[in-house]
């Protein structure tokens, strides 16, 4: 701006093209085509759940959550140390460093690789089924053995 520049991309364009090369990051050239595949498919379910969350969670958790063993998620998020702050301790909250980074991965015009697109109604469904998957296992009816109900 500056120097009189009168290119026609906006800040959130260069936001954009970070964005995408630290996601591509995480995708490494000599992986063959089927780990390269599960890779984007964890990566847009974990990044999918993490920016839907109101609360953070854990890595552990994530892992509970998302049936992913956490030696995956770690991999998988190893190299978006630039997007997430990614503690060493895994029961602690994994959080975003950019706000903007949700608005990105839900954006289809902005975030323009299809690998790394959230479909939010998506997302949802699946992050809901997860829950009802978990509470299914763990629930269970009179905890407190008082065999009567009301009490």
């Amino acid at each position: 701006m500056l120097e009189g520049n009168t290119s026609t991309r906006t800040p959130e364009h260069y936001l954009n093209d970070v964005y995408i090369k630290v996601l591509k990051s995480t995708v490494h050239e000599e992986d063959l085509e089927e780990d390269k595949e599960d890779t984007y498919l964890m990566l847009k379910q974990v990044l999918g759940t993490i920016i839907l969350l109101y609360s953070p969670l854990s890595t552990k958790s994530l892992s509970e959550l998302l049936s992913l063993p956490i030696g995956a998620i770690e991999g998988g998020l190893a190299d978006l140390h630039a997007i997430l702050d990614i503690p060493k301790d895994i029961s602690r909250v994994l959080r975003l460093h950019h706000p903007l980074f949700r608005d990105f991965l839900l954006n289809k015009d902005r975030c323009s690789d299809p690998n790394f697109w959230v479909d939010e109604k998506q997302a949802h469904q699946t992050f809901a089924a997860s829950c009802i998957r978990i509470m299914s296992q763990t629930l269970k009816k009179d905890i407190c053995e008082m065999h009567t109900p009301g009490s």
